[in-house]
C-alpha cells in the first residue's frame, strides 16, 4: 500500500536526518500519500523558499493538506539563516506546522566538511 511506504520512508529519512539535526520541526502525526521535500540555501538578500511554500499551500485544499507533508531542509551552516527561515516559517505558515503538514530539518555543518 503506498500511503503506508511513503510514511515508512518519510520516518526512516527523518530517523536518519534528525540523529544528526541541529534544528528540526517534526511531527508526523498520520498516515500519508504524499511527500514534497525542498531544499533551500541562504542566496544573499534574496531568497524564493516564502514564494514556493506559499504557492504549494495555497493550491492545497484541506484534504489534501491533512493526507501531505511538505518537508523543508535548511541546507546551509549559518545558524542565522537557519534561524530566519525557521521564524518565517512559524509566522507565515503556522497552522500548517502545528497541523504537521509542514516540517523543517537541517543537518549540522560538519556533515558538509
Amino acid at each position: 500500500m503506498r500511503t503506508k511506504q511513503v510514511n515508512l520512508l518519510i520516518t526512516l529519512v527523518a530517523v536518519a536526518l534528525f540523529s544528526f539535526s541541529c534544528f528540526c520541526i517534526y511531527r508526523i502525526t498520520q498516515t500519508i500519500s504524499f511527500a514534497l521535500g525542498i531544499s533551500t540555501v541562504n542566496r544573499g538578500n534574496y531568497s524564493y523558499l516564502k514564494q514556493t511554500l506559499t504557492s504549494v499551500v495555497s493550491r492545497m485544499t484541506l484534504s489534501q493538506e491533512k493526507d501531505s507533508i511538505v518537508i523543508v531542509l535548511v541546507a546551509d551552516s549559518n545558524e542565522d539563516y537557519l534561524h530566519s527561515v525557521v521564524k518565517m516559517i512559524t509566522k507565515k505558515f503556522k497552522r500548517q506546522v502545528r497541523s504537521g503538514s509542514l516540517e523543517v530539518i537541517s543537518i549540522p555543518a560538519f556533515l558538509y566538511s
